[in-house]
């Protein structure tokens, strides 16, 4: 019998951690966008852009991947 991965106990540093090392990042980016004038500019873009990337690839590709591993879910490629 298969167990759902999806719905295990978790504690608060595996729950918050990664939203904080997100927002962290966010953060450093909008303080050297506004600190710096040089090359450095195009890593604060890529900070400040991270969570629309990783917004756009859990709203786009993440349901599609998903979809395979788990029965019963609408959008499952037939065969």
């Amino acid at each position: 019998m298969v167990t759902h991965l999806f719905m295990q106990s978790k504690s608060l540093s595996q729950i918050f951690l990664w939203p904080l090392v997100i927002g962290l990042i966010t953060v450093l980016g909008l303080v050297t966008a506004l600190l710096v004038d040089d090359a450095r500019e195009l890593l604060s873009d890529a900070a400040v852009a991270l969570p629309i990337v990783i917004s756009l690839y859990y709203y786009l590709c993440k349901p599609r991947l998903l979809a395979r591993f788990l029965p019963g879910q609408p959008g499952r490629a037939r065969k």
